[in-house]
C-alpha cells in the first residue's frame, strides 16, 4: 500500500494522449509562458424561423442582463461579476463613431487620430488640452481642429487619449449594435434590419465588428438585403490567466476538462444553472434557446463516464451469482458462496496491488478503470480452469488425500494458466512500446495486474480452495460453516455441460460434415472481415463522449450545423525572431494563410494589417522597403495604438510593457489567429494541418521559431498515428504471443495453430467493429489491446490440454480435450460476457465501445478457440507430450542396454585372457562372476 503514496491520476489531456516525442508539448509550454492569458467562451444560440424579430432580441437582452448579474466570491471575499472576469479591451466608442461618421467625407479625418502625430517620442513640451473632453462635449470643434491641414497631434496629445481610455468587455453580442443604454422593448423588425445593414462599429466598445457573422441560415431579398435568419449567436468571453491554471485542482477524473481556473469554474457553474432556468422560462414552440460553457464538455463527459459506475457493481454482482452457480453443487455443504467471494476478492487484490506497484513509476488515467474488467475476466477464467481440473482429479483419484488432489489438480491446471497468463503479460508489455503516453501506461498497468492475478490465484485462492474443500468434506454448511449436515448427497450432478459438449462435438462438430462446415465458415468469416477491415475508418469525434440527451450535445450539434466555419481555434505562432529583417517573409506567409479560406476563416492577421497601415498612413510599402530596427519599433508602436491596429495588441507579447508614445520593445511571441473549418475526419483535417506546415516551411523563416498550434492539434497528432500504433502493437503482440507459446507449450505445430486462431479472431473482431459502426480511435485501440489477452486464453487452454491427452484417433483426442477443458473456457467467456452485458445500456461512449468490442471478442474468440482449433487439431493430430516422454524413455532404455552389453563384452574379454594365461585364480573368477 505504501506504493500508493506515489499514486498520481493525470488529468491533463495533452499529457495523456499526445505523443511525448513531438514538439507540441514544447510549443504549448512556450505559449503559456509567454502569452500568460487567453480567452474562455460562454455561448448562447437562439434558433427560430426568423431570429431577426423584436421578440428574439428582447429575450436575448433579458438573458444578457441576467448573466451580468451573476456574482461569485473573489480571493478576499469581494463580489466578482462578468465585468470583473471578462476579457477586456480599450473602449474607443467615444471617438470611433465620430471618426467613422466622417470617413466618407474626408479620408484624412479617418487617419487624423491614428497617424497625425509627431514621431519624435522625445518631445514632451507640447500643448496640452483635454481631448477626451473635447470629443465628448465639443465634437464639432474636435473635427474642425483635426481636419485643419496645419494641425498635427503631438505624441503627448495623442497618448493622452489612449491612456485615458477605459477598458470594457470583449463580447460578440448582436445587442451591441446599439448602445448599452438602449431599450429593446420598443424595437421593430425594420429597426433591427436597418441596424444590421448600417452598423459596422460595436456601439459598446467602438471596435469594428461584423454582426452578420453572428447570424446563420440567412435569407436575402431580391436586392440582396438580409430579411431573415434561422439562428443568432452571442458569445461572452472570460479572461483566462494561464498562471492560475492547475488541472490537478480544476480538472476532472475523465481528463476532459480544458484549461481553466477556480474563479472561472465557479462563474460557469452559476451561468449553466441560470441558463437552464431561462431556457425553461423563455422557450416556446417557435423559439429554442441553446447554450454551452467552457466547462460543459468536461462536466458532461466526465459525468457520462462515471455515472454508470453503479452498473459496474451490478455487473460484478451478476458475476458473483454466475460464479457461485458454476462453482457450487446443489447441496448445502457444496455451495461455495465463500469461495466465490474470495475469487472476486482475489481479483480486487490483484487490481489494487498491480495499480499500486505501477504507480511508483507511472500515472493513472481514466482508461485504466477498464482494467478491472480484463482482470476480472482473466482471473475468473483461471479459477474455472482450476476448479475444472480439481473436480476431474477428485472424481478420478478418490484414493488421494486432499493435499495430493489439490497438488495434482494444480499440476494440470497450473501449466495451462501459466501459459495463458504469461502470453497475456507479453502481449501487454509489447504494447507498452507505443508512443501514446496513456496507452503505454495502461499496458504496463495491465501487465503488472495480470502478474499479480496469477500470483494470487495460484497461492491465495488455491489455499482458500483447500480450506473450503476441507469444510465440504466435513459436511459443513456452505453459508454458515458452523452448521454440520449428516449424510448429504448432491441433488443433482453437474453433468449438463459435459453431456452438451459430448453431443455437440461428437455428433456435429467433429464429424466429417461438421469439419467441412466449420472450415467453410472460417473462410467466409475471414474473407468478409478482411473486406470490412479495408473499409474501417480512423476517426474520433469528441462529441461522442457527450450523451445525446444532454443540453450540450444539442447545442454542439446545432452549432456545427449553423456555423461550420467556426471550427476549432488555432494559429501560427512566431517566436523571438528579428522581426524587422524577416518582416517581408512574415507578411508573405500571412498572405498565404489568408488565401486558404478553404480550410481556415476568421483570420486575425496583424502582419497584413500592419502592411496596409504603413501604405495608408505612412505611404511606405514594407514589402519593398526594409525598415531598420528603430523604424520598426516606432512604426509598430504607432500601429498598435491606432484604431485599426489596437485590436492586434493581444496578438503580440513584448519583453517589456508596451506603452503609447514609446518605441515597441523586443517581441517574445506573436500570433496569426484563425478558425479551422469543421472537418468530418482526418482525411480533411490532416491535409489542412499539413498545408499550414508547408506554408511555414516554405516561408524561409526559422521553423524552430514558427509553428502552427491549437489545442485541437493535440487530438490530430494522436489521430494521425493511432492506426499505425494499433497495427504495430497488434503485430508485436502476436509475435510475442507466438514466441511465448512456443517456449511454454514446446510444440511448434500447436503453437502455430494457436497463433492462427488469435490472428483470425482479431481479423473478425476488426471486421465486425466496422459492421457495428466503430472506428479506430484511442478507446477502441485499448479495447483491441485487451482483446488479444482474451483470444489467447481461449485458444491456449484448448491447445495445451490437447497435448496432454494421448489417443491414436484425432477425433477422440479432440473430443476428450473439449470434455476436459472446454466447459471451463466457455464458462470464462460467459463470465466476461455477463460482466459487460450491463454496459449495453450506458450512455458513455467508452462503455458502449467496450461492450461492442468485448461482445465481438467473446463470440469470435470462443468460436476460433473452442470450435475451429479442435477441428484443426483433430485433422493434423500433433504429437502429445506423452510421445515425447516415451521417446525420451526409449532413449534412456537403449542407453542402459548398450551399457550392459559393453559390460558383458568386457567380462568375456577378461575371462579369455585369464584362460589363455592358464591362471586359476578363483578369487578373481568369483569376483568377475
Amino acid at each position: 500500500m505504501e506504493s500508493f503514496l506515489n499514486f498520481h491520476q493525470e488529468r491533463d489531456p495533452i499529457k495523456l494522449w499526445v505523443p511525448d516525442n513531438i514538439d507540441f508539448h514544447k510549443h504549448t509550454k512556450f505559449i503559456m509562458n509567454n502569452y500568460k492569458e487567453g480567452v474562455r467562451a460562454e455561448a448562447i444560440m437562439i434558433i427560430s424561423d426568423n431570429v431577426l424579430r423584436p421578440e428574439v432580441f428582447e429575450k436575448l437582452h433579458t438573458i444578457t442582463e441576467k448573466i451580468n448579474q451573476i456574482t461569485i466570491k473573489g480571493d478576499h471575499g469581494e463580489n466578482l461579476n462578468l465585468t470583473n472576469l471578462c476579457f477586456k479591451i480599450p473602449l474607443i466608442i467615444d471617438y470611433a463613431n465620430l471618426i467613422s461618421g466622417q470617413k466618407e467625407q474626408n479620408n484624412r479625418k479617418r487617419r487624423a487620430i491614428d497617424n497625425d502625430y509627431d514621431q519624435d517620442y522625445s518631445n514632451e513640451n507640447d500643448e496640452e488640452f483635454d481631448l477626451i473632453d473635447m470629443i465628448k462635449n465639443h465634437p464639432d470643434e474636435f473635427m474642425k481642429k483635426i481636419t485643419d491641414p496645419s494641425f498635427k497631434f503631438t505624441t503627448k496629445q495623442y497618448c493622452s487619449i489612449v491612456n485615458k481610455l477605459k477598458l470594457g468587455c470583449m463580447h460578440e453580442n448582436p445587442l451591441e449594435m446599439w448602445s448599452i443604454d438602449n431599450q429593446f422593448k420598443n424595437l421593430t423588425k425594420e429597426d433591427i434590419l436597418n441596424k444590421l445593414h448600417t452598423t459596422k462599429i460595436n456601439q459598446v466598445t467602438g471596435h469594428e465588428m461584423n454582426f452578420t457573422s453572428m447570424l446563420s441560415g440567412i435569407e436575402h431579398d431580391s436586392d440582396g438585403r438580409i430579411v431573415s435568419a434561422k439562428a443568432i449567436l452571442a458569445i461572452y468571453n472570460l479572461r483566462l490567466n494561464f498562471s492560475e491554471v492547475d488541472l490537478n485542482q480544476v480538472g476532472n477524473d475523465a481528463a476532459t476538462q480544458e484549461w481553466t481556473t477556480v474563479k472561472i469554474m465557479q462563474f460557469e457553474e452559476k451561468f449553466l444553472l441560470l441558463m437552464e432556468e431561462l431556457k425553461n422560462e423563455l422557450e416556446n414552440d417557435n423559439l429554442r434557446i441553446l447554450y454551452g460553457s467552457g466547462r460543459s464538455y468536461g462536466d458532461i463527459s466526465s459525468k457520462a463516464l462515471f455515472q454508470d459506475i453503479e452498473k459496474l457493481f451490478v455487473g460484478i454482482v451478476l458475476m458473483m451469482i454466475y460464479m457461485a452457480l458454476i462453482l457450487s453443487k446443489f447441496s448445502w455443504p457444496e455451495m461455495r458462496i465463500g469461495l466465490t467471494c474470495i475469487g472476486i476478492l482475489n481479483v480486487g487484490m490483484a487490481y489494487i496491488s498491480g495499480c499500486g506497484l505501477s504507480s511508483i513509476f507511472l500515472f493513472y488515467s481514466p482508461v485504466h478503470a477498464s482494467l478491472f474488467f480484463i482482470i476480472l475476466g482473466l482471473g475468473v477464467d483461471d479459477i474455472f480452469v482450476i476448479m475444472s481440473a480439481f473436480r476431474k482429479i477428485n472424481a478420478d483419484h478418490s484414493e488421494l488425500n486432499l493435499e495430493e488432489k489439490v497438488a495434482k489438480a494444480m499440476q494440470k491446471a497450473g501449466a495451462s494458466i501459466t501459459i495463458t497468463s504469461l502470453t497475456d503479460i507479453i502481449a501487454f508489455v509489447v504494447g507498452a512500446t507505443t508512443v501514446l503516453p496513456s496507452l503505454r501506461s495502461f499496458c504496463i498497468f495491465a501487465g503488472v495486474c495480470i502478474t499479480m492475478t496469477y500470483i494470487y490465484v495460484v497461492t491465495f485462492f488455491v489455499a482458500v480452495l483447500t480450506i473450503d474443500e476441507r469444510r465440504t468434506l466435513q459436511n459443513r454448511n456452505g453459508i454458515v460453516p458452523c452448521i454440520k449436515h449428516k449424510d448429504h448427497t448432491p441433488s443433482c450432478e453437474p453433468k449438463i455441460m459435459w453431456r452438451f459438449l459430448h453431443f455437440f462435438y461428437g455428433k456435429i462438430i467433429l464429424t466429417k460434415l461438421g469439419k467441412i462446415l466449420v472450415l467453410l465458415t472460417v473462410v467466409g468469416l475471414t474473407g468478409f472481415s478482411i473486406d470490412r477491415i479495408l473499409l474501417i475508418k480512423q476517426k474520433f469525434d469528441p462529441i461522442w463522449f457527450i450523451p445525446t440527451k444532454s443540453y450540450f450535445y444539442e447545442f454542439w450539434s446545432e452549432y456545427r450545423k449553423f456555423y461550420p466555419e467556426r471550427g476549432y481555434e488555432a494559429g501560427i505562432y512566431i517566436g523571438n525572431l528579428n522581426y524587422s529583417a524577416n518582416l517581408q517573409e512574415i507578411i508573405m506567409m500571412a498572405r498565404e494563410v489568408e488565401s486558404r479560406n478553404d480550410i481556415v476563416s476568421r483570420i486575425q492577421s496583424w502582419p497584413n494589417a500592419f502592411h496596409n497601415y504603413m501604405l495608408d498612413s505612412e505611404n511606405i510599402d514594407v514589402m519593398e522597403v526594409i525598415l531598420n530596427e528603430t523604424q520598426w519599433n516606432n512604426y509598430l508602436s504607432k500601429f498598435l495604438f491606432s484604431i485599426d491596429g489596437g485590436k492586434y495588441q493581444a496578438n503580440l507579447k513584448f519583453k517589456d510593457k508596451l506603452e503609447c508614445g514609446k518605441p515597441a520593445g523586443e517581441i517574445l511571441i506573436s500570433s496569426i489567429i484563425f478558425k479551422f473549418h469543421t472537418f468530418d475526419d482526418r482525411d480533411e483535417f490532416l491535409p489542412a494541418k499539413a498545408t499550414l506546415e508547408k506554408i511555414i516551411h516554405t516561408s524561409n523563416l526559422s521553423t524552430d521559431q514558427v509553428f502552427v498550434w491549437g489545442r485541437i492539434l493535440g487530438n490530430w497528432f494522436t489521430d494521425e498515428i493511432i492506426d499505425e500504433e494499433i497495427y504495430r502493437n497488434i503485430i508485436l503482440a502476436l509475435v510475442g504471443v507466438f514466441v511465448c507459446t512456443a517456449v511454454m507449450i514446446v510444440n511448434a505445430q500447436v503453437c502455430f495453430y494457436i497463433f492462427i486462431c488469435v490472428l483470425l479472431s482479431l481479423i473478425s473482431v476488426g471486421g465486425f467493429m466496422q459492421v457495428w459502426g466503430l472506428t479506430l480511435d484511442i478507446v477502441t485501440s485499448i479495447g483491441l489491446q485487451l482483446s488479444i489477452g482474451l483470444c489467447v486464453d481461449y485458444a491456449a487452454h484448448i491447445g495445451h490440454t490437447f497435448l496432454t491427452i494421448s489417443h491414436e484417433n484425432g477425433n477422440k483426442r479432440a473430443l476428450e480435450t473439449v470434455e476436459t477443458i472446454c466447459g471451463a473456457v466457455l464458462q470464462g467467456g460467459g463470465s466476461t460476457a455477463l460482466s459487460i452485458m450491463i454496459l449495453s445500456t450506458s450512455d458513455a461512449y467508452t462503455f458502449k465501445a467496450f461492450f461492442k468490442i468485448f461482445t465481438i471478442v467473446v463470440i469470435f474468440g470462443l468460436f476460433y478457440g473452442t470450435v475451429f482449433l479442435p477441428v484443426i487439431l483433430s485433422i493434423f493430430q500433433p504429437n502429445p507430450y506423452s510421445s515425447i516422454n516415451n521417446l525420451n524413455n526409449n532413449n534412456n532404455n537403449n542407453k542402459e542396454d548398450n551399457e550392459t552389453e559393453l559390460m558383458l563384452m568386457a567380462k568375456q574379454a577378461r575371462l579369455k585372457i585369464i584362460s589363455q594365461n592358464g591362471k586359476n585364480n578363483n578369487s578373481e573368477t568369483d569376483k568377475l562372476n
